[in-house]
């Protein structure tokens, strides 16, 4: 998925914010509530987070429409999450009852950031529901992103830091060297475990050289 660039300007990403916020009666609290602090964190980086979840859900067998398309369907439908006993039952009807026409595929500007962080926020959602987690940090989403993590990779540092949660939101500042030697300390250790996980097959050397090249 292409975004045209005018479209990830802060004024377009705050208009974005401002029409989900005031849209309760087509999206629903969940999304109305989570949408905007999706694009309020990740900004620019939206399009990186949007790749990642995509490549995330489809390793946990989720929907397999891009996360655009998802939300284009959301905002079609007369029927909201609430409705529903699951997210993943929501949008398994957003894939079975709402179709898209190619004009409506082709989203361009403020409508396609609009749609891209309600499907998102869906895939986020559906992800966390899936592995049992309460939710999935934003910011971590935005530092995993950003990085070079294989999709398998990002969900198991996804479990890892579920369990310290503390530590989510200086992901990014890991990556880009802003933590003291103690915090970093704190984070190379999490992704040792993350990925040794993914990657079995690797000795503990090449696990380090892993995590030591993500920075």
């Amino acid at each position: 998925m292409e975004f045209i660039v005018i479209a990830l300007i802060p004024t377009a990403i705050q208009a974005a914010i401002a029409a989900i916020s005031g849209a309760a009666a087509t999206f629903g609290p969940m999304i109305t509530k989570h949408a905007p602090i999706l694009l309020d964190i990740a900004c620019r980086n939206l399009p990186l987070v949007l790749n990642a979840m995509d490549a995330v859900s489809s390793l946990l067998g989720l929907n397999k429409d891009n996360a655009t398309d998802l939300g284009a369907k959301a905002a079609k439908s007369d029927l909201k999450p609430e409705d529903f006993d699951s997210i993943d039952a929501y949008i398994n009807h957003l894939n079975h009852n709402v179709e898209l026409t190619p004009e409506e595929r082709e989203s361009e500007g403020l409508q396609q950031l609009i749609n891209s962080a309600v499907g998102v926020t869906l895939k986020i959602k559906a992800a966390a529901e899936k592995l049992h987690i309460g939710d999935i940090s934003i910011p971590l989403l935005v530092g995993m992103a950003s990085s070079r993590l294989s999709p398998q990779e990002m969900l198991e540092v996804i479990k890892v830091y579920d369990a310290k949660p503390q530590h989510s939101d200086t992901f990014a500042d890991y990556l880009s060297g802003k933590l003291s030697l103690a915090e970093s300390a704190k984070h190379s250790s999490l992704l040792m475990t993350a990925l040794a996980a993914a990657n079995p097959d690797l000795t503990e050397i090449e696990i380090e050289d892993k995590v030591m090249g993500l920075k």
